[in-house]
């Protein structure tokens, strides 16, 4: 059985690393990418993935009781809509409803807790 998982659209702030002296500035325009803010609540790690009509993809992994922000390529959002997967450690997947998503966009997904 697959469980919903919350989605939110919410206004996200980057926050750049300082480079390191080796490598030179460059400013990077986060307003074109699509982000996915993930807050995962559980205590164990997920593996979050995005699938469009062409297939599934991983985005990355979230640790325990930690939040990422991942980005979702161009290409996700070329062919219909896009639905995000995590796969817990050792627990059941879940899932968002299909959503229809422009480039730019910020998403934000929380992965409750287990009761």
């Amino acid at each position: 059985m697959i469980n919903l998982i919350a989605t939110l659209t919410l206004p996200v702030l980057m926050a750049t690393a300082s480079p390191s002296p080796t490598t030179p500035a460059t400013a990077v325009d986060s307003s074109t990418l699509t982000l996915v803010v993930v807050q995962n609540d559980r205590s164990v790690s997920v593996t979050v993935y995005a699938q469009n009509d062409f297939g599934e993809y991983k985005l990355g992994v979230v640790e325990p009781y930690e939040s990422a922000t991942l980005s979702l390529a161009d290409y996700m959002l070329a062919e219909g809509d896009v639905q995000f997967f995590v796969h817990p450690v050792g627990q059941l997947d879940e899932s968002t409803e299909p959503m229809e998503l422009h480039r730019g966009e910020r998403i934000g997904l929380v992965i409750p807790a287990r009761k």
